[in-house]
């Protein structure tokens, strides 16, 4: 699709606001990103799973024999069966608020936001395309609008290569969140979050198709992000994501506190801050309702290189097909170090001039460079509104 396309389906928005009533908009002159304004969703999420937990079945339980510590070296040349990363896959946004829609005394933002996901193959040590998938979303809260207005929206992105998206429609009950219709703030942060929840969506088929590719039970798939959001939101069957590996550069320790507890013991958190490079935790199952993996910390990166205790930490999660934990492959952690093993060997190339670069893997930091390539330039969009 190309940039005039984008622009007709701009002019379509402004065409149904000139004949609504009382209906304008105005375009605005962003100096951020909206991820910029909100930042850090990976771990928004992971205190939202947690919130309310005394309503919530979680629990947790050790899966691999604690020897005191509750940390243990990585070992170098730990090899099961030849297990290899063979795909990496992440998601990515970029959204912006373009305008503020106006009907009547209610004003309201309206976010445009490119959302995709990548799966990227690795043949001969080179990372080659497998799968990609994208889409543009303009975010309007289309349930507090006027039937009017609603509809002469709906009509006219029918056919649209911009698609239209509520963000204050709740998916999971079938309703909306009319209550926040005089909250501005409160909109463009539900449009933020949902522009993610679309992000996630995509990231579904690319990991679905992914997982169609692998030929041999020793190719895994290393996923940017918890393994919850699939099995979870996405609902994948869990055998389906037993060669998938979900790797968090954000995480919340709420686990670890109910670990404390569940062992008691007191330091736990203290141990995963004292983790030196190519160490982990001892692995242990996270339950939370119906779903459950199995989940460690490791450290990536030295810790005299980094500001924080948490920085160069990274949580990784697995469900494991055939799972037994009294079987002493996963008992006496042979299979938990060689996955942590994958993990710890893709830590090189270093991307210094990313934020993040202490948590970054570098496939997966391929995989940005891919999505973010693929995307408009912020000024494109700003461009695309100035000129309509």
């Amino acid at each position: 699709m190309n940039i005039l396309d984008y622009k007709e389906d701009l002019m379509k928005l402004k065409e149904s606001f000139q004949q609504s009533t009382g209906a304008n908009l105005m375009p605005l002159l962003a100096d951020k990103t909206e991820e910029e304004y909100i930042p850090d969703y990976e771990q928004l999420k992971e205190e939202e799973i947690y919130k309310d937990i005394e309503s919530r079945s979680v629990k947790v339980s050790i899966v691999e024999k604690i020897e005191g510590d509750f940390k243990k070296k990585i070992p170098h040349n730990v090899n099961l069966n030849g297990l290899c990363f063979k795909y990496f896959i992440d998601g990515s946004v970029r959204s912006l608020r373009i305008l503020d829609g106006i009907e009547g005394n209610n004003r309201f933002p309206i976010v445009i936001s490119q959302v995709g996901a990548v799966s990227l193959e690795r043949e001969n040590k080179n990372l080659k395309l497998n799968v990609f998938n994208s889409s543009i979303y303009l975010l309007i809260p289309l349930c507090i609008l006027s039937d009017t207005l609603r509809s002469n929206i709906e009509k006219r992105f029918e056919r649209a290569s911009i698609k239209i998206e509520d963000p204050l429609y709740r998916r999971d009950i079938g309703t909306c969140e009319s209550e926040l219709k005089q909250d501005y703030i409160q909109i463009r942060n539900r449009a933020s979050r949902r522009a993610k929840d679309l992000m996630a969506d995509i990231e579904k088929i690319v990991l679905l198709e992914t997982i169609k590719n692998i030929n041999k039970s020793n190719e895994y798939i290393l996923l940017d992000g918890s393994l919850f959001t699939p099995l979870k939101e996405a609902r994948i069957h869990r055998d389906d994501l037993s060669n998938v590996v979900g790797v968090s550069k954000s995480f919340s320790l709420k686990p670890l506190l109910l670990l404390q507890e569940y062992l008691n013991r007191d330091d736990l958190i203290e141990k995963v801050f004292s983790l030196e490079e190519g160490e982990r935790t001892n692995a242990f199952e996270l339950h939370i309702e119906n779903t459950w993996v199995v989940t460690w910390f490791q450290r990536i990166r030295p810790r005299n290189k980094v500001n924080s205790p948490l920085e160069g930490i990274v949580k990784v999660e697995v469900v494991p097909k055939n799972y037994d934990k009294k079987d002493e492959l996963f008992s006496t952690g042979i299979y938990w170090d060689a996955i942590a093993k994958l993990v710890y060997d893709e830590r090189f190339p270093i991307p210094y001039h990313e934020d993040r670069w202490y948590s970054l893997l570098y496939p997966i930091y391929m995989c940005e460079r891919y999505l973010k390539s693929s995307f408009l330039s912020f000024e494109v969009l700003k461009g695309l509104i100035i000129n309509t």
